[in-house]
């Protein structure tokens, strides 16, 4: 059998605009409690615990909720699935601000995003749809660029080609 752990967030045009529908969010701070998705998974992993075997993000428009303010229904606009084992050290031990954003929710929430261009660069990961590049990544799969040359054929080469 396996495990998954999700997030699924609503979207408003306007009040969600600078929200981009093509990242993990991973919790790593809560006022009053040590026990975030994070350091959940870290420590289980470390320690040898069962945890999710993946971790999907979801995105929905017109999202209602039940009474614990829960999404129940909404068109889905975008999703994705990343193997836990990749996703999490990726997080833990990753650059801030190279492939590893920060942002809250409010004062007592903090999470780090990862678009899922940047993630893909180095690991497997299922899509609903493409992602954007609203974020600051650049496009998996890079067209003709006069001032790079001709893109790799190879997915291990496109970062070197996008530090040109």
């Amino acid at each position: 059998m396996e495990t998954i752990a999700s997030r699924v967030q609503g979207y408003r045009k306007g009040k969600s605009s600078e929200l981009d529908i093509s990242t993990f969010s991973v919790r790593y701070s809560r006022d009053g409690s040590e026990n975030t998705e994070l350091q959940k998974r870290v420590r289980a992993m470390e320690e040898g615990w069962q945890y999710p075997d993946y971790t999907v993000q979801a995105y929905v428009a017109g999202a209602t909720r039940d009474d614990k303010g829960n999404i129940t229904s909404g068109e889905l606009l975008n999703a994705a699935c990343a193997d836990t084992d990749d996703l999490i050290p990726y997080i833990d031990e990753g650059e801030l601000g190279t492939h590893i954003g920060d942002r809250g929710s409010d004062e007592s929430e903090k999470f780090y995003y990862v678009h899922w261009l940047d993630y893909r660069l180095f690991y497997d990961l299922m899509c609903y749809r493409e992602p954007t590049v609203q974020g600051f990544a650049p496009p998996l799969k890079p067209t003709f660029d006069p001032v790079r040359g001709e893109p790799p054929q190879d997915q291990s080469s496109l970062v070197e080609y996008f530090e040109k």
